[in-house]
């Protein structure tokens, strides 16, 4: 039935609860998809070992998929010993790391790739460290509830310098310290996006000042240290925290002549605001999840930004719909979008700062 329908499909999805699942087993055995003509494959399977622990061979139990034209894979299983690719083509992959058998999988197409993005579920992150990925293009690294820091057997050291190629990269960590900030700025030097994603601690972006030709940066921190950072090629800048944000040299922000972008989420904004020199650079702006933003901030900004002309307060609280229309009235060039914060929004303040940035990495399971 599957092949009269779709003869050649280009995406396909599966899920399993064990490689001897009988209609997974047959969509393989009876060659139910022409894996021949697959581009994008999105492959879970169980987190538990023991279902996989079967009275067969394990020539019979290895599943290999040969295809020529599949250029991104997105893999999440528990086991994957028994699971082979061969896949000449692949450059994307998106791998959850469950064992070091996953990062042994990693091995065999780690010259090929241009994109990793890499979840991990397991602490096998410092073998992870010790490889070579000099033809990536784009990587994203999600350590979430562990910190990156020179104490990790200084791991990081090696790690960017074997990452020369790199022109974009997303972080997800508990704390990075400064001297990973560094060896990125020292190491990376083709880094045009940089994405850094932290729980804890203090980012003080300085570090990173030496990056000549990043152009879109997004900080997620509770607290940012902006003095003395310079970035000639800098376009757009995310900054902030759903939870709030302390921003330290705010000032810095008018330095940026090539800004053209620029967002705040919740983030603190000081007297001293008033008395920024105003800057021409930038024309977009987005306030996003404030608690409380009040129509003074509103013309505070706008006035420090004269050459705004769109701007967007997105899931902001103590501000309505009369401060858009008086907002719209003063500033008639200004195109203003407003998203009225829903009661949703209230209950999930406290939700990961990570999931604004997060890639979709569709690491759910169907059990």
């Amino acid at each position: 039935m599957i092949p009269s329908v779709v003869p050649s499909p280009t995406h396909v999805e599966l899920h399993y609860a064990a490689l001897n699942d009988v209609n997974f087993m047959a969509i393989y055995t009876e060659q139910l998809i022409d894996f021949r003509t697959v581009e994008t494959l999105f492959l879970f399977g169980t987190m538990s070992k023991y279902l996989v622990k079967l009275p067969i061979t394990p020539k019979e139990h290895r599943v290999q998929f040969v295809t020529d034209r599949l250029h991104t894979l997105n893999l999440n299983v528990g086991v994957i010993e028994n699971v082979r690719f061969v896949a000449p083509n692949l450059r994307h992959l998106h791998l959850a790391v469950h064992s070091k058998e996953h990062l042994n999988f990693l091995l065999e197409f780690m010259d090929q790739l241009h994109t990793l993005i890499i979840k991990f579920f397991s602490k096998e992150v410092f073998y992870f460290y010790t490889l070579s990925l000099g033809n990536l293009r784009h990587l994203s690294i999600d350590r979430w509830e562990k910190a990156m820091t020179k104490s990790e057997q200084s791991t990081s050291i090696g790690f960017f310098k074997r990452c020369k190629r790199l022109e974009r990269l997303e972080m997800f960590f508990k704390f990075v310290d400064s001297f990973v900030l560094h060896s990125i700025a020292a190491n990376l030097r083709q880094l045009v996006e940089l994405t850094l994603v932290v729980q804890e601690g203090t980012i003080q972006l300085w570090h990173i000042s030496t990056l000549p030709v990043l152009k879109h940066l997004r900080i997620t921190a509770r607290h940012v240290y902006l003095h003395n950072l310079q970035l000639p090629a800098l376009q757009s800048l995310r900054i902030g925290s759903k939870k709030g944000a302390r921003l330290e040299g705010i000032e810095c922000l008018m330095a940026f002549t090539r800004l053209r972008t620029l967002t705040l989420v919740n983030v603190k904004l000081y007297p001293e605001v008033q008395q920024l020199t105003p800057t021409y650079s930038v024309e977009r702006m987005v306030l996003a999840h404030y608690d409380k933003l009040e129509d003074n901030h509103l013309l505070v900004l706008v006035k420090r930004f004269p050459a705004l002309r769109w701007l967007h307060i997105k899931r902001c609280h103590g501000i309505d719909q009369r401060e858009i229309d008086k907002l719209k009235r003063m500033h008639p060039k200004l195109a203003v979008a407003y998203d009225v914060p829903s009661p949703v929004a209230l209950w999930n303040d406290g939700v990961e700062d990570r999931k604004s940035h997060e890639v979709d990495y569709t690491f759910k399971l169907r059990k």
